[in-house]
């Protein structure tokens, strides 16, 4: 099929670009170096702009700052050695992936850098949240609310640097068979569809959670929280289209373009008496969000902090170890951790209905204090 492209026909892959200037001869060219491509990708992490709704030039003060999506002080503090704590996902690129031989393995990173994007301004970011920075943690649903709105603007920054990042990706095939290029390409293609509609979702799901922000509206709010004696080991916040449930029984289908997903927000942060892990949601059309909760509370209480931690670390990216309990762990149980990290965020690994059921891993003792909710 190729080989019947002419020089000055649009390129196979679908760029757009006449064929000679795209991927012709590609399989020919110099593979990218690997720590160049870090170094690129990097670059798309540096936009700097306030994701306050109707934010401008009159309404923000201060620059754009690190916004922390998890407290740095009373927080990651808590749980740093040295100042730093154990990282997967977000702060990876193609060179860590090369360093570890093609394996993601968490990494120290400073808790200045941990868990931020430049995603407000200092005026935004300091006002908003000032009534869970400067407080203790309430069971209500306004601070229930100020978790989400960070997590659902981190997911947004994070989704819109995804969609920035694809004609850079696109590129890296080169000094590949064509074959394997032709596999490349069709696997971005996907992977760009998934995204864009993603992102759309994410917009819209932003659009009403500012709502509530203009509007200091907290009725529709819906929590479940769970409050431990422990200060957790594990810290985190990121936003969930919840799929399945705890028992493997099938919520909602991502792969369904044409319904607005439920979703919903989960964070684990350290409370002035343990921790808090928080699941917060605000519209839910097809109860995919309350059932995802009840299948969590149907476990006894010494069950459900391990199934927290399998949702936890095989959902999100944006996720913080203790280098205290990274570190004691055996081989075997890093291996399992890495390898559910991988499962869930490899596009090429098809989901597992039962990846959230119990597999009988326990490597954390939370106890439970207090389960708090406005939904039963």
């Amino acid at each position: 099929m190729i080989n019947k492209i002419g020089r000055n026909d649009p390129c196979w892959c679908g760029s757009g670009i006449k064929y000679k200037k795209c991927h012709l001869n590609r399989d020919k060219m110099p593979a990218p170096n690997i720590f160049e491509v870090g170094k690129s990708q990097r670059k798309f992490l540096n936009k700097k702009y306030c994701l306050y709704p109707d934010a401008s030039v009159k309404t923000c003060g201060g620059g754009i700052i690190k916004a922390h999506t998890i407290q740095r002080n009373g927080g990651l503090t808590q749980i740093a050695k040295n100042g730093h704590v154990y990282g997967l996902g977000f702060h990876f690129d193609v060179s860590d992936l090369a360093k570890n031989q093609g394996n993601i393995v968490p990494k120290l990173i400073g808790i200045n850098k941990a868990s931020t994007y430049t995603g407000f301004c200092n005026l935004h970011d300091t006002n908003i949240f000032a009534p869970i920075e400067n407080n203790p943690f309430e069971s209500n649903q306004k601070h229930a609310f100020l978790l989400a709105y960070r997590a659902v603007g981190r997911e947004l920054f994070a989704k819109r640097i995804q969609k920035d990042i694809f004609p850079f990706t696109k590129s890296l095939d080169k000094g590949m068979e064509t074959e394997k290029q032709i596999l490349f390409q069709r696997s971005l293609e996907k992977m760009e569809i998934g995204t864009e509609s993603g992102l759309k979702s994410l917009e819209k799901i932003k659009e009403n959670y500012d709502q509530i922000i203009k509007c200091e509206n907290y009725s529709n709010v819906k929590y479940y929280i769970i409050r431990v004696k422990e200060t957790p080991e594990i810290m985190c916040s990121a936003g969930k289209y919840p799929t399945h449930d705890f028992q493997g029984n099938k919520l909602q289908n991502l792969s369904d373009l044409s319904i607005d997903l439920d979703s919903l927000t989960f964070s684990i942060i350290a409370s002035d008496d343990g921790g808090v892990i928080a699941f917060v949601w605000i519209n839910e059309n097809h109860g995919a969000c309350t059932n995802f909760i009840k299948s969590l509370n149907c476990f006894v209480d010494e069950e459900i902090p391990h199934a927290i931690l399998r949702f936890a670390i095989g959902s999100f990216e944006n996720i913080y170890f203790s280098p205290a309990w990274w570190e004691s762990l055996s081989k075997d149980n890093k291996e399992y951790i890495q390898k559910r990290f991988i499962e869930r965020t490899h596009p090429m690994i098809p989901y597992r209905e039962d990846f959230l059921m119990d597999d009988g891993k326990k490597l954390i003792s939370w106890k439970i204090a207090a389960k708090e909710t406005n939904v039963f």
